[in-house]
């Protein structure tokens, strides 16, 4: 009984390992996402400190 355990246990970890999401790429449609949405966060910024100002 314990030996099926331990092997049920070592096939789910594997399916997980196997199965999980990686990081994205630098050249990924995700990272480039990411870079346009960081330029546009950025302009937001400093369209807001000019309105405060």
């Amino acid at each position: 009984m314990d030996a099926v355990m331990v092997l049920l246990a070592g096939v789910a970890l594997s399916a997980f390992w196997l199965l999980a999401p990686s990081a994205p790429g630098d050249g990924s449609p995700e990272a480039g996402f990411a870079r346009d949405m960081q330029a546009h966060h950025a302009q937001a910024v400093r369209m807001a400190m000019i309105i405060r100002d």
